[in-house]
């Protein structure tokens, strides 16, 4: 199961509802700024590339704003594959602790049952094979680019901003106030308080954004679990401390420890 999580491509999600707030996003007006306005560098695919539960989805949702035509410039991925190499990549990356606890918080909304021993086994496991695809590239390919969520993602004009930075791409004002409109956090919740998904087991098979996609207070049933799952992921990930400590996140120091740093 890890390999293949490892090598394939995220599966899309098979079911697609339609909502007017989706019919916002996923409409040709407004979203559509691909009319040859803004180019990919060589023409080339891009390809998200990242770890679960990283910021991602919003970075392929602008990205396919600004490229794709329809839907054929963009791929959004969680592991290496084939012709990935002549791509454009983008790399997000968050301190696995805290995307092992996203990953935790929307495995316990899909499936409703409580997280085991063997669940954060496995979301160690593979939030490290996924870290080390991201370094693969990072290492060995050539147009590839690296986001932190801490820094770059936590609010969509920032992440355009660092976009337009890479890509080497300048966004017309009025535009930008679009991308803000379609994918800020503020967005994204009332886009999803319409179209009423019960959970993180719907979404929509095009923007990928689920059920519960972002955290809230009403949501999030593991908040009183949350320091000991980040510590018991803290545990397991420290078998690979390096491959983390190269991207920055020194889990060496205890939850309890950061908290209080921070």
């Amino acid at each position: 199961m890890r390999k293949n999580l490892f090598y394939v491509v995220i599966v899309v999600c098979s079911l697609l509802f339609f909502t007017k707030a989706q019919a916002i996003v996923l409409g040709e007006k407004p979203w559509d700024l691909r009319s040859g306005e803004y180019a990919p560098p060589g023409d080339r695919k891009i390809c998200i590339l990242s770890p679960h539960r990283t910021g991602s989805t919003v970075t392929y949702n602008l990205i396919r704003l600004l490229f794709d035509t329809p839907y054929k410039k963009c791929i959004k991925a969680h592991g290496l594959f084939e012709g990935i190499e002549a791509c454009t990549v983008l790399i997000c990356v968050r301190n696995p602790l805290d995307s092992g606890y996203s990953w935790c918080r929307v495995m316990m909304d899909e499936h409703k049952k409580e997280i085991t021993q063997e669940d954060l086994d496995e979301v160690a496991a593979v939030l490290t094979d996924q870290f080390t695809a991201c370094k693969y590239a990072l290492d060995h390919y050539k147009s590839v680019f690296l986001l932190r969520y801490e820094v770059d993602q936590r609010d969509v004009l920032v992440l355009l901003s660092k976009v337009e930075e890479m890509l080497q791409i300048s966004v017309k004002k009025e535009d930008k106030q679009l991308v803000k409109s379609l994918l800020s956090k503020k967005a994204v919740l009332g886009f999803l308080q319409e179209a009423r998904y019960k959970d993180f087991s719907e979404c929509n098979a095009i923007d990928h954004i689920h059920g519960n996609h972002i955290a809230t207070v009403e949501n999030d049933s593991l908040q009183a679990s949350h320091q000991w799952i980040q510590e018991e992921l803290r545990k397991r990930f420290l078998q690979n401390k390096d491959l983390f400590m190269w991207f920055g996140y020194d889990l060496t120091v205890s939850y309890n420890e950061l908290q209080k740093k921070s």
